[in-house]
């Protein structure tokens, strides 16, 4: 567990510090050259490239593999349900990917624009939030039937249901944001809050597991 934490924390340092090195770009170094500041920074590439990271191995480890299908009493149902999720989760990986070598190929911020960039970054996003979704609403679900009637096993559910609720809602509201302002705001750099956050939250989610 101990080494795991220690990778998540690593790359969360690492993802923070290639943030700072493109703002500080953008803020100090092309602050008064208009046409640099229509470029999209090495950094933020590099950055971007470790968020996906984050993301897709916040998805494959919460819940663990096996969890799903623990909860539901060995219903088959669930197991394809877990691979249905690991499926977008490892879709949306491979297209996060495409979308951080052509930042760092293609610089300029029009080239995201394009029709093709477009529908990577929106299936990327898409499917994204609905690995999200399903693990949300596939925890509530089973955590929901192991209900006993006993108040205080009952209790820790509901709890449990509350935080599933709460880490699907945000991350799933946080990458719907980053696809709306990619695919429909293209060109621009509206999508960069979205993703900077999108990040920091699937990392905090893994460590609270």
């Amino acid at each position: 567990m101990v080494p795991k934490v220690a990778f998540i924390f690593i790359l969360d340092t690492l993802s923070l510090v290639l943030a700072v090195d493109a703002f500080y770009k953008f803020i100090v170094t092309d602050l008064f050259d208009p046409l640099l500041l229509l470029n999209v920074p090495r950094a933020s590439a590099f950055e971007n490239g470790v968020s996906v990271l984050l993301r897709t191995l916040t998805q494959w480890y919460v819940p663990p593999f096996g969890a799903l299908y623990a909860l539901s009493n060995r219903q088959q149902a669930s197991l394809l349900i877990e691979f249905g999720a690991l499926a977008c989760a490892f879709s949306s990986f491979s297209l996060g990917i495409v979308v951080s070598l052509h930042m760092y190929t293609d610089s300029y911020i029009f080239s995201l624009a394009t029709v093709n960039m477009r529908i990577i970054a929106g299936i990327d996003n898409g499917t994204s939030v609905i690995c999200d979704i399903v693990i949300m609403v596939s925890l509530c679900y089973y955590l929901h039937s192991r209900r006993t009637g006993f108040r205080r096993t009952d209790s820790i559910i509901n709890r449990l249901i509350v935080y599933a609720v709460n880490r699907g809602a945000l991350t799933t509201i946080c990458q719907g944001g980053e696809m709306v302002t990619m695919v429909v705001l293209p060109g621009r750099f509206m999508f960069v809050p979205f993703a900077l956050v999108g990040g920091k939250l699937y990392c905090n989610t893994l460590f609270a597991t």
